[in-house]
C-alpha cells in the first residue's frame, strides 16, 4: 500500500527543462532590448554602452540566475497523494504548500511543450469545481507516472463522490416522515328548543 505521508520528487530531469526555460527566457528579454539600446544611441549623445552590449547583460545574468536557481527549485518542489487530499509544496524564497481535497476534484489535464516532450516529462494540472483555474499545478513527470497519477486522482473523486451519495441517501432514508396534521373534529348543532302547542295551555292563548 502507497505511503500516503511520503513526500515524493519530481523527475530530475525538470532541471534541464527550467535551465532551458530560463535561457530562452534571457534571450527574448536580451533581444527586445536591442532596438531600445539602438534608439538611446539615436537620442542620447552620452549613452555610454555600445549598442547590444546592455541586451547581452541583461540577457546573461537571466540565463545564469536561471542556470544556478534550478538545482534549488527541484529540491524545494515536492508533491504528496495523501488518503483525503493532494499537496504540493514549492518555492525557493517564498515557499509555497496548496493542498486539494481528492473529492472536489473534478478533472485532471495532462500537458507537455515541446521541451517537455523531447525530456520525456508532463505537467499535471488539477481543476475543482467552483474554480476557473488549476487548483494545483505539478510540473516534470515522467509520462508513466503522469498518467497513473491522473487515474488514482481522477479514481478517487468518484468513489468520493459515490460515497457522498450513499450517505446522503441513507439520512434521507432514516428520516421519520412527519405525521399529517390533525384536523379539528366536526361539531353538532345546539339542540332546539321544543315547542308546546296544546290548545287548551293558558299561556298559548
Amino acid at each position: 500500500m502507497q505511503d500516503t505521508t511520503l513526500w515524493r520528487s519530481l523527475d530530475p530531469k525538470v532541471q534541464t527543462l527550467w535551465r532551458i526555460s530560463s535561457a530562452v527566457t534571457g534571450l527574448l528579454i536580451g533581444g527586445a532590448i536591442v532596438p531600445v539600446e539602438f534608439l538611446a544611441l539615436r537620442r542620447i549623445e552620452s549613452w555610454p554602452l555600445p549598442a547590444g552590449v546592455l541586451a547581452a547583460i541583461v540577457g546573461l545574468g537571466l540565463i545564469l540566475l536561471g542556470v544556478s536557481l534550478a538545482g534549488a527549485g527541484y529540491r524545494r518542489a515536492k508533491f504528496r497523494v495523501g488518503e483525503d487530499d493532494l499537496a504540493y509544496s514549492h518555492g525557493i524564497v517564498w515557499r509555497s504548500q496548496r493542498f486539494v481535497n481528492r473529492g472536489r476534484i473534478q478533472h485532471v489535464d495532462i500537458t507537455a511543450g515541446p521541451v517537455s516532450r523531447a525530456l520525456g516529462l508532463v505537467d499535471i494540472s488539477v481543476f475543482v469545481g467552483g474554480q476557473m483555474g488549476a487548483a494545483i499545478s505539478i510540473p516534470g513527470l515522467p509520462k508513466e507516472e503522469g498518467e497513473e497519477l491522473r487515474q488514482v486522482l481522477l479514481a478517487g473523486s468518484v468513489q468520493k463522490l459515490v460515497e457522498a451519495q450513499v450517505e446522503a441517501k441513507a439520512e434521507a432514508q432514516v428520516q421519520p416522515t412527519p405525521p399529517p396534521p390533525l384536523t379539528p373534529a366536526p361539531q353538532a348543532p345546539p339542540p332546539i328548543p321544543p315547542v308546546d302547542d296544546r290548545p287548551d295551555d293558558p299561556l298559548n292563548r
